[in-house]
């Protein structure tokens, strides 16, 4: 008469029958009852036949038939179940079965893992960063936040790191960074400065800040004579 009966009775049953199974015994189509002081069930009347529990086909649900190659044609259009992409995994990169199952416990995870890895040499390195920073910034923005890092830009931080170019806690900073921006280190980068964002826009600011600043040598400059270009370019 509650649920928490119910469960034991339900393990009960299950440890009973799998023991006449395992004696080779048939189970017996029978009702029981369960006596929660006593820990057991007891029979309380057998049936014969699987008629006589009165099992009788739904009239309004009609018979439903499906072609085995429109089965498989559904099974091929499937993606990597967590299973086999686990079991890959431990093969491919060989991690352990523990990291291996963290990865996999969450698609959008492992889906940036995968790309990641094949951009990445050091799998094992990539999955305690995937593992341990990824999934912090994750949390502390919600579960169910998508993943802000670009795969490229993951795999060009550890290469500087791999390289010695970057010590740990410059490597820590800087994710920090791309994942708030999404920047991406170049390669060159020697993790002393932050690289400068070389876009159209920047460059339309930068030189708008130098006309401005330097009114007397771009006057200069706008005479087609070359002297003001190292002050120019000191200033700048």
């Amino acid at each position: 008469n509650s649920f928490s009966a119910a469960f034991r009775a339900m393990n009960y049953e299950i440890k009973r029958q799998a023991k006449l199974l395992d004696e080779g015994k048939p189970v017996e189509q029978e009702t029981r009852r369960w006596d929660d002081q006593k820990g057991m069930s007891f029979v309380m009347r057998t049936k014969e036949d699987a008629h006589d529990y009165r099992y009788f086909p739904e009239p309004d649900l009609v018979p439903v038939v499906l072609e085995q190659d429109y089965i498989e044609s559904l099974r091929a259009s499937l993606p990597e179940l967590p299973a086999a992409r686990q079991a890959r995994y431990l093969e491919e990169y060989g991690l352990s079965e523990y990291d291996a199952g963290q990865l996999v416990a969450e698609k959008e995870v492992s889906d940036f893992f995968d790309a990641c890895a094949a951009l990445c040499p050091d799998k094992k390195e990539l999955c305690n960063w995937v593992l341990g920073e990824v999934l912090r910034k994750r949390k502390e923005a919600g579960e169910e936040s998508p993943v802000p890092l670009r795969p490229e830009g993951l795999a060009a931080l550890l290469a500087l790191y791999r390289e010695g170019r970057i010590s740990q806690k410059t490597a820590r900073d800087v994710f920090e960074t791309m994942w708030t921006t999404g920047r991406i280190p170049p390669p060159s980068w020697s993790g002393r400065v932050w690289p400068r964002t070389t876009t159209p826009e920047s460059w339309a600011g930068w030189s708008a800040n130098w006309w401005t600043k330097t009114p007397r040598p771009s006057r200069t400059f706008w005479a087609a004579t070359p002297r003001p270009w190292p002050f120019s370019w000191a200033r700048s």
